[in-house]
């Protein structure tokens, strides 16, 4: 056989054989990249692992909530101490990783704000004003934006802003108020949103409650048959003005009445209606004081002569006047 022919011959299986080995290698290459991947099968199970131990741990000490604005969950990936071989042939051994969930604070560790109500105090109250004062509490370390002074007329009613004085501030004056009303008042904290979320809870002062003074005041001066003399006092201006007016029987209590030529209306009418005049007896209490003679409880034999204030009911004859006032009660007047 000529080395040609030799040549051809063994060639032929030479390359039968590496074509064999080809697709035997191609066939095993596929299978193995067709199987799952040790290294993400792995991690998924100690995903899992540590997400179901994230849902059973409890926060440290010192973290209130994962909500916080500071502090968050994360994933610390650590290796496995020893190394674990995925598999064998074209896959060479590898490290795996264990994930475990921890708590991580993005800066130092995190003080979470605390959000008070401010301190109420009791109103100043005046005719047609009530001054409301209040104060930061001691522990209020949450970042404020400033104040909101609500009032309503009553409980159960809708709560009203009248004022949003700035952080600064911690006083305002209502001159905005009725005569002889009711109020209720309270200050609302404003959180500082740009830096802490706070619900709606925790803002709002105590509630507090006022009566405004009637800004008109009456006084019977004399009164003879049907005709009486009768003083209006009336808060007008920031000012208590007064002026005596003669009313019959079925007739208003005061007018306006107006100054010089081109002066300004002075407002006393009241609204109020003269019902009746004549004599009446009423009781009235009169404090009386002095000194009385009582036994000594250490010398029962022996007085002390002890100070004493008592008050007592006299009979006072007089003329009186009634009226009906703007709500239609009716009232009293004594000379």
């Amino acid at each position: 056989m000529s080395a040609k022919t030799l040549c051809l011959h063994h060639g032929e299986k030479v390359l039968f054989g590496l074509s064999a080995s080809l697709l035997v290698g191609y066939v095993t290459f596929g299978f193995v990249l067709a199987g799952p991947d040790p290294l993400v099968a792995g991690l998924r199970a100690d995903l899992a692992a540590a997400e179901a131990k994230l849902a059973e741990t409890t926060p440290p000490a010192g973290f209130q909530s994962l909500g916080d604005a500071d502090v968050k969950w994360t994933w610390e990936v650590t290796a496995s101490p020893h190394p674990v071989s995925a598999c064998v042939g074209l896959w060479g051994p590898y490290v795996k990783p264990r994930v475990k969930p921890t708590f991580r604070a993005d800066d130092e560790p995190v003080v979470v704000p605390t959000l008070l109500p401010p301190v109420l105090q009791e109103p100043a109250v005046e005719v047609g004003r009530v001054a409301v004062s209040w104060s930061r509490p001691k522990g209020c370390t949450a970042p404020l934006a400033g104040w909101r002074v609500m009032r309503r007329p009553g409980p159960g009613a809708a709560w009203q802003e009248i004022a949003s004085p700035q952080l600064e501030e911690t006083s305002f004056a209502d001159v905005s108020v009725a005569a002889d009303a009711s109020y209720e008042y309270c200050i609302r904290a404003i959180p500082d949103g740009s830096a802490v979320k706070f619900d709606d809870h925790g803002r709002d002062s105590e509630v507090r409650s006022v009566q405004t003074p009637a800004d008109v005041r009456l006084r019977l001066v004399c009164a003879s048959g049907d005709l009486a003399q009768i003083e209006v006092s009336k808060h007008t201006g920031g000012a208590w003005k007064k002026q005596t007016f003669p009313v019959r029987v079925g007739e208003a209590i005061g007018k306006d009445l107006r100054g010089t030529i081109g002066g300004e209306v002075e407002p006393f009418a009241t609204g109020c209606i003269l019902v009746s005049l004549g004599e009446a007896m009423r009781i009235r209490k009169v404090k009386k004081t002095g000194q009385r003679l009582v036994n000594d409880p250490n010398q029962p034999s022996h007085q002390l002569l002890m100070p004493f204030e008592e008050w007592i009911e006299v009979p006072d004859p007089g003329q009186r006047a009634i009226y009906r006032d703007l709500r239609g009660n009716l009232q009293e007047l004594w000379q």
